[in-house]
C-alpha cells in the first residue's frame, strides 16, 4: 500500500467542515471585517476549531479557548489550511 501525505492547499472557511482544526492563513476583508475579526483573535496563525456549521450560512469555531459564531460574510474572507496533513 503507497501512502502519500497530500500537500494542505488554503481555502475559504466555509469549506471546512463540523470538528476539523484549521489553521488561519490570511484574512481578505474590509476594514471593518478585519477589526472585529482582529478583537476576536482570528489573526494569521491562529488555530480554529469548527464546531458547527448553522442552515444561515454562520459558522460556529473555538478560537484561544472562546467561542465565536462567524457571520457567512465574515467567514467568506477568512483563508485556512487544514492543521493536519491528510493521507491518500
Amino acid at each position: 500500500m503507497n501512502n502519500k501525505i497530500k500537500q494542505s492547499h488554503a481555502f475559504s472557511l466555509p469549506l471546512a467542515v463540523q470538528n476539523e482544526y484549521v489553521i488561519v492563513v490570511s484574512v481578505n476583508a474590509n476594514r471593518h471585517i478585519n477589526s472585529c475579526l482582529l478583537m476576536m483573535g482570528v489573526i494569521e496563525g491562529t488555530e480554529l476549531h469548527i464546531l458547527a456549521h448553522h442552515s444561515n450560512g454562520n459558522i460556529l469555531v473555538a478560537c484561544q479557548n472562546q467561542q465565536w459564531c462567524l457571520t457567512e460574510k465574515m467567514a467568506y474572507h477568512i483563508v485556512v489550511k487544514h492543521k493536519f496533513p491528510t493521507l491518500s
